[in-house]
């Protein structure tokens, strides 16, 4: 009896905490009354969604300082933090709201740090920067692609002309970026630059 008993209340708290960790959406503005003021920031910015020490997914920073994670979050021990060409960042103030599906995050950093952009230091050094290698003609010029990519630490190189399997060539480099941005992080990037570039 005690066991059935004992049966009984662990399935029922594992029942409770299953239906408890209901998943919401994770929003946010950076600096929204200084919108015009974080262009750096929309460049240059990564955001990235840490759940249990490991990336869970990674966003951008759109032209008016908002952030949008594409997947939803089922942990609500997670963190967000910010990265600045590799480089994280803390936030002079950040406030949290929470509704029932919904995250809202209300970030505010130094102004400064955007308009006098760390890679102008004499002494910025860019992180270690995987290479992510591609080939054809591509949509958007190589240069307009790596001012983009370099925020999520790789750069492109261009082959030429002659076909081959990209996601087997860069299978290694998929895995290492995978885990420091999460594993949607290449649609991610592609919805980004679709939204930037395209005219």
């Amino acid at each position: 009896m005690k066991i059935r008993v004992f049966v009984s209340c662990f399935f029922l708290t594992i029942s409770f905490l299953c239906v408890g960790q209901k998943p919401f959406r994770v929003i946010g503005s950076l600096n929204a009354k200084d919108s015009t003021k974080v262009n750096s920031a929309s460049m240059n910015v990564l955001v990235k969604m840490v759940v249990a020490d490991s990336v869970y997914q990674s966003t951008f920073i759109d032209r008016k300082g908002y952030f949008r994670f594409d997947k939803l979050c089922t942990d609500s021990e997670y963190k967000i933090e910010f990265y600045y060409l590799g480089y994280k960042m803390q936030p002079v103030d950040m406030i949290k709201k929470r509704t029932e599906d919904l995250e809202l995050f209300r970030c505010r950093f130094d102004v400064l740090q955007f308009q006098d952009s760390i890679f102008r230091q004499k002494d910025f050094k860019f992180p270690i920067l995987e290479t992510y290698f591609t080939c054809g003609l591509m949509m958007y010029s190589d240069f307009k692609l790596r001012s983009y990519s370099r925020k999520y630490g790789f750069e492109y190189m261009n082959l030429g002309c002659y076909g081959f399997d990209e996601h087997e060539r860069n299978k290694e480099v998929i895995q290492r970026l995978n885990k420091s941005l999460g594993d949607n992080w290449e649609k991610v990037f592609e919805k980004e630059i679709d939204s930037k570039l395209k005219y």
